[in-house]
């Protein structure tokens, strides 16, 4: 079972998909912390794993600790979008396939 977003200190409501960083929401719209790379993604969102197709925002720390307090806070919180999503879908596949260990 893949675990990729949470850590000892994870918000993510217990029962709550994880957020598996698949990049869904933010190839969806630019965040109000973004900015336009000029070709309508955001140019922030870097590419993590290329094998896994996770990615990463470039402006993570900067947001995690505007947001400390928040009980809803934009990372590590959960997927909002993890019903009938593909992508989603799709990277847990391949993080499952690298988990595998082959005897």
């Amino acid at each position: 079972m893949y675990n990729f977003s949470q850590n000892e200190n994870s918000r993510t409501a217990k029962g709550e998909p994880d957020c598996v960083r698949c990049g869904y929401c933010c190839n969806k719209v630019i965040c109000i912390n973004g900015e336009d790379d000029g070709y309508g993604k955001c140019k922030f969102l870097k590419v993590s794993d290329p094998d896994l197709g996770t990615f990463s925002c470039g402006k993570k720390d900067e947001i995690m600790e505007r947001e400390k307090n928040s009980t809803t806070p934009m990372f590590d919180h959960y997927c909002s979008s993890a019903f009938m999503n593909d992508i989603r879908n799709e990277v847990i596949r391949k993080i499952e396939k690298a988990n595998k260990i082959i005897i």
